[in-house]
């Protein structure tokens, strides 16, 4: 207000240019809307940048004291309307967010390089546009096409205007084509008893159910002779359980979370084999030995300490005690070590379908030992058993 005009002639005054003001905003473009927003955050930021912290704690002051007015002064209608607007606004933020999140982990690499056939997410490929007579040395089924969508490695090689084609292109033959079901299925111990060479090196589990595994002491490589080594090879395959290279040595093997992967199926060991001599070139030469000793009793140890026949009963009892959890005072459950959709444990392709199976396998362990004297190790044998049933 002016030191000449009287209170209505200022009121008068601002009545004016809020109508004039919402005139304006009424009548402007999207540009114009856009632009005049970026200009208020401009000052604003110049604003807040060049103030001292004396003028910054006098902003949020009056900040606090118009905001603390405006909310003393409003009605009923007017918080309702002002909540309700914030209620909207909060769950159209947890909307947008969630199809974000959505759209995130739905984007998979379903994109295909047309050169070296990798497997790309949508920001990993471009459509890149080519020139046929220089790039000579694509197949016909290539150059029929007008563009290609290509990974960055082979977009960067296509348009430098080499004559060669890239490394990695399918037609150099460099893909070996997806691994066959009777080798994937192979378990660590028994990929062991079927490969050439075997490392030795000493692995350690630590503390709890599922604690991380990690190396102790040094990793020392040995020098193979490949001659001696390939004339052993015809009397070498498959290996027997002693000459694999893995011990498990563990006071429990419920401190074991990955007990089906130490186990060996005598069958899919001397399949795997066969398909091997078959079709890869490095075994063509293996005699199988059909009187070789597979078994998973040579791989897993139990180290138990010595302990008198009473230690022995009373820690028997303990550990079966300790096994049950109770639920309430008249009843008590046992749990496994995992759940039956767990893919790293059950490896038959099953995992999660095979409830009918574990639950026969459960109460044809009922008739031979009563539930109260089961443990976790009993309950982790019927799932594991279980599995194998519809394989």
């Amino acid at each position: 207000m002016t030191a000449s005009e009287t209170p209505e002639e200022y009121e008068a005054r601002l009545t004016k240019q809020r109508e004039r003001y919402t005139q304006m905003i009424a009548s402007e473009t999207p540009e114009e809307y856009e632009a005049r927003l970026t200009k208020q955050r401009e000052r604003y930021t110049q604003m807040v940048a060049s103030e001292t912290p004396e003028e910054y704690e006098v902003r949020l002051i009056q900040s606090r004291e118009i905001q603390r007015q405006q909310l003393g002064s409003e009605t009923h209608e007017h918080r309702d309307t002002r909540l309700n607007k914030q209620r909207e606004r909060t769950q159209q933020c947890r909307a947008n967010n969630l199809q974000a999140f959505e759209n995130a982990i739905n984007t998979i690499c379903i994109h295909v390089c047309d050169i070296c056939t990798k497997r790309c997410y949508p920001n990993q490929v471009r459509t890149v546009q080519y020139n046929a007579a220089a790039l000579t040395y694509l197949p016909v089924e290539l150059t029929s096409k007008i563009s290609l969508l290509l990974c960055f490695r082979c977009q960067t090689h296509v348009t430098s205007n080499k004559t060669t084609a890239p490394p990695k292109a399918y037609w150099n033959n460099l893909d070996p084509g997806s691994i066959p079901d009777v080798i994937q299925t192979l378990t660590q111990a028994e990929q062991r008893l079927l490969c050439r060479i075997i490392p030795f090196v000493k692995i350690v589990k630590f503390s709890g159910l599922y604690g991380q595994y990690g190396f102790r002491g040094q990793a020392v490589l040995f020098a193979q002779d490949i001659f001696e080594v390939s004339e052993r090879l015809p009397s070498m395959l498959p290996r027997s359980a002693s000459q694999v290279g893995i011990i498990v040595v563990t006071e429990r093997l419920e401190n074991l979370n990955i007990t089906r992967e130490f186990t060996i199926c005598r069958e899919k060991v001397y399949s795997a084999l066969r398909w091997l001599i078959r079709n890869n070139p490095l075994n063509k030469d293996v005699r199988i030995d059909d009187n070789a000793q597979i078994s998973d009793q040579e791989l897993v140890r139990l180290s138990v300490p010595e302990l008198s026949e009473d230690e022995a009963s009373e820690r028997n009892e303990n550990e079966i005690r300790n096994a049950f959890i109770p639920i309430n005072n008249v009843a008590r459950i046992i749990r496994a070590s995992w759940h039956q959709g767990d893919y790293n444990v059950f490896t038959s392709r099953y995992a999660g379908v095979q409830c009918s199976a574990m639950s026969l396998a459960n109460i044809v362990r009922a008739a031979i030992l009563s539930p109260n004297q089961w443990d976790v190790n009993i309950l982790n044998a019927n799932m594991l058993a279980g599995d194998s049933y519809p394989a």
